[in-house]
């Protein structure tokens, strides 16, 4: 056996501390180290034991780092998962993933350009353009990956986005990530959009970027005006819509059958597989002509790993249910208007939310933490959302109802949220008189 080799002498190898030298990092690590050690710890990152659905069983954090005292199981009112239409535990959409395993793997070995295109993802594709009338359907492994690949994909340096003040991070990255010029116009706010257009009509090519439905307040975009006073100053839209297909609209189809408009008023339509669609991944619906450059251009298309066989299959046949099983979004549209009227009942600020996806103002930070820390003791688990995720002062609980929680459960974590809420507003009035 041949003898090993000394290593070569590189100098002092006692391991670096890369936070070091960054306050920011410095920062962070301490609030971080503050919250897994305080009471509010146990609302984040909670293992999830079990399929998500109305009622759901948690299990510890999944941080090693600062879990501090023991977690047992603790079966909950789930008001904190996305799974919009309850597909997740569906024996259909789980039979899907398994059978594309069986016959696929569990990869492709590629990113979808070479060689890692499966039967499954171009039989997705196509299903979901039919489902969503458009002429073409590239989809990537994640949402994010999808607006971070889109937009520097279709715009670039000379070119201007401008982005709603509340749409989703992604889409600000993708825009950054373009390094085109980028604007925000405050939230659905046509006059100011309009201003910004006006003021910038020497720009060659510019897209204006919206949240169909918004993640953090539950607002629709007026689709119909924004895309008239788009395209009226030459502009292009994209709309993501994540938190609408499947959502709103009789069939569930998104913003344009809400707003019964033409689809082909929004020139760039993005969506995700893992709300209301029982998967992971994403997707563009373009025109023929813009598909074909995203589908050998984009980054993720690229650069990334395809979508997993499985992933692709299990989105497959959740569009497959949608489609064919339209009753799922008419009930879901059902438990959102009785978990909404019955918050406003209890005098509970929803932010006008007119979806499934509910928050309720608290306005302090330690105040939202208090409320969802005496909520999950009380077997209600809801997103305790905070600055800077929302501007201070706006601090909220975030709840989203699906087709699968049973009405009875709804209204009881109703009743439950208000009794909480209306306990801490002396303390939010308190701290803000202070």
């Amino acid at each position: 056996m041949e003898a090993i080799p000394k290593s070569r002498n590189l100098g002092d190898s006692t391991p670096r501390d890369l936070l070091t030298g960054s306050k920011r990092l410095l920062t962070t690590r301490d609030l971080l180290y503050q919250l897994g050690a305080s009471i509010h710890g146990m609302l984040f990152d909670r293992q999830n034991l079990g399929p998500s659905s109305g009622r759901i069983v948690l299990g510890p954090p999944g941080r090693p780092e600062f879990n501090l005292g023991r977690y047992l199981a603790h079966n909950v009112i789930n008001l904190a998962t996305y799974g919009y239409l309850g597909l997740g535990a569906d024996p259909r959409v789980k039979r899907a993933a398994s059978e594309a395993i069986e016959k696929y793997g569990t990869h492709t070995g590629g990113p979808r350009l070479l060689s890692g295109t499966a039967p499954v993802h171009c039989q997705l594709e196509q299903y979901l353009a039919e489902f969503l009338s458009a002429e073409s359907v590239v989809t990537y492994s994640s949402g994010y990956g999808a607006n971070v690949s889109v937009i520097p994909a279709l715009f670039g340096p000379g070119d201007l986005v401008v982005l709603d003040r509340n749409a989703h991070r992604s889409l600000y990255d993708g825009a950054m990530l373009s390094r085109a010029a980028v604007k925000r116009f405050a939230h659905n706010d046509l006059g100011h959009l309009e201003y910004i257009l006006r003021r910038t009509a020497d720009v060659r090519r510019r897209l204006v970027a919206v949240d169909a439905v918004y993640s953090m307040e539950g607002h629709l975009a007026p689709i119909p005006d924004v895309a008239d006073l788009v395209h009226r100053y030459g502009a292009f839209l994209l709309a993501d819509e994540a938190h609408s297909i499947g959502v709103i609209g009789r069939t569930g189809r998104g913003i344009c059958e809400h707003f019964d408009i033409d689809p082909g008023a929004i020139d760039i339509r993005i969506g995700t597989l893992s709300k209301a669609i029982p998967s992971v991944g994403g997707f563009a619906a373009v025109p023929a002509s813009v598909g074909a450059i995203l589908r050998y251009s984009s980054h993720a298309r690229v650069f990334s790993a395809a979508m997993t066989p499985g992933d692709a299959a299990a989105a497959l046949a959740g569009v497959e249910i949608l489609d064919k099983e339209p009753e799922r979004v008419t009930q879901l549209q059902r438990n959102a208007a009785l978990f909404g009227t019955r918050l406003a009942g209890h005098g509970l600020d929803t932010f006008g939310s007119e979806s499934a996806l509910v928050p309720v103002r608290v306005g302090n930070r330690i105040a939202t933490l208090d409320a969802a820390h005496s909520l999950l003791e009380r077997d209600v688990y809801v997103n305790a959302i905070l600055s800077p995720g929302v501007p201070a002062g706006s601090e909220r609980l975030r709840c989203f109802v699906t087709s699968a929680h049973d009405p009875s459960d709804l209204l009881l974590a109703a009743d439950t949220i208000a009794s909480i809420v209306d306990r801490a507003r002396p303390h939010v009035i308190a701290a803000v008189t202070r």
